[in-house]
């Protein structure tokens, strides 16, 4: 004899379910709570403490090489010479 199934016939993934196969939506107190996607906040905190630091530590050592080129051995450096 056939060992009865423990889901219900309504559960999602079970074979007569109307909806795809996959995990349920997780509630909580009786709330959905939405997946994970990536916002426009998202946008903004990665942009202002990864972007800006790497855009700034760029800018300084670009900087500091100019400086040193210039200064220590009297030649151009990068793009910014071709403009002077």
């Amino acid at each position: 004899m056939a060992e009865p199934s423990t889901e219900s016939p309504g559960s999602p993934g079970s074979p007569g379910s109307p909806g795809p196969p996959g995990p349920a939506v997780p509630e909580i107190r009786g709330h959905r709570i939405p997946k994970r996607r990536f916002t426009g906040w998202a946008l903004y905190y990665f942009l202002l403490y990864v972007g800006l630091p790497v855009l700034v530590l760029g800018l300084l050592v670009d900087a500091v090489l100019y400086f040193v080129f210039n200064g220590l051995f009297g030649r151009c450096y990068a793009l910014f010479c071709l403009f002077l």
